[in-house]
């Protein structure tokens, strides 16, 4: 049995991996994911919001954007996976089922590094 075989879910980053930094994905990557959703768990990862993810990737998916089952194998991690989607069919939205933003106190603890390492020389 190969490694990819014996794998549960497969991530991806979105941006430079299945598509062109910030680009539509192409038909063959779509029709290779598509297949790949047949039979596995996919998550994909970007630090685009989900709006983002439309344009880019579920728009053009043809097992997304008709509906098939598919779909239920796929798991959406837009901004950088602070958000966790799994697609409800009774909706036929993509819901979040998880989320973990950053507190303000992280945030706040972010910038200061961020300020401290630009401004040393």
């Amino acid at each position: 049995m190969t490694q990819a075989a014996q794998k549960a879910i497969i991530a991806f980053d979105v941006d430079g991996t299945l598509t062109e930094s910030k680009q539509a994905i192409q038909p063959d990557m779509s029709a290779l994911l598509c297949k790949l959703l047949l039979k596995k768990r996919v998550a994909l990862i970007s630090g685009a919001s989900l709006v983002r993810f439309q344009a880019q990737l579920l728009d053009l998916l043809q097992c997304v954007v008709g509906g098939g089952d598919e779909i239920d194998n796929l798991t959406l991690l837009p901004t950088n996976g602070s958000g966790c989607y799994q697609y409800d069919r009774e909706t036929r939205k993509w819901a979040l089922i998880d989320e973990m933003p950053l507190s303000p106190e992280i945030k706040e603890k972010v910038l200061v590094a961020f300020k401290r390492i630009i401004a040393d020389p």
